[in-house]
């Protein structure tokens, strides 16, 4: 499966860094001096971040603008083939026994923006709900306490920080259990 998207997120905060993502969003055909050398910036770095193959898209594009548009027209194809593919891969994924919750999250969230991407209207509440079914059953007492709160309150960033404060509790219960106990200490 073609990946959803040649430039990533990545790439679009290092234009942002360089205050020149503007350039990607504004078609002007008579720009300002200053929105000229931040096209040509971004140009630049729309260019470096391409790999050789992809450069056919933009080598005619005269503005970022246009180039953004051009590779956006290429590989942002909002099929439902693409989002059937990215709802199978979420429903898919699950928290794995040796890996942290940051990096779940991580992988999480790509495929929440990747679906957003292709066109999926998808709800605070749905995304929420998305995340608990991926963890595994050791974590169903803190899912069954966040099913009781009010849905308003369930934030995605609330529930994430409910989840790391319960992995935090964890790593130090198993911490305590390893820890020899002071009862029995040679003297």
């Amino acid at each position: 499966m073609e990946k959803t998207s040649t430039i990533g997120s990545s790439e679009c905060l290092l234009c942002w860094q360089q205050e020149v993502l503007e350039c990607t969003k504004i078609n002007q055909t008579d720009p300002d001096e200053n929105l000229k050398k931040n096209d040509k910036k971004c140009k630049s770095i729309i260019i470096a971040c391409l790999s050789d193959s992809y450069l056919e898209y933009v080598k005619d594009k005269d503005t970022a603008y246009d180039m953004w548009k051009s590779l956006a027209t290429q590989f942002e194809r909002k099929s439902m083939t693409n989002q059937l593919y990215l709802r199978r891969k979420l429903l898919s994924t699950k928290l794995l026994d040796n890996e942290s919750l940051e990096n779940h999250f991580i992988k999480f969230d790509e495929i929440i923006r990747e679906l957003k991407a292709v066109g999926a209207n998808l709800e605070e509440t749905d995304i929420v709900c998305h995340l608990l079914l991926t963890l595994p059953k050791s974590f169903d007492n803190i899912c069954t306490a966040l099913e009781t709160m009010e849905s308003s309150k369930l934030t995605l960033e609330y529930v994430k920080s409910k989840l790391l404060d319960q992995e935090v509790k964890r790593r130090m219960n198993v911490e305590s259990k390893n820890e020899p106990s002071a009862a029995f200490g040679s003297h």
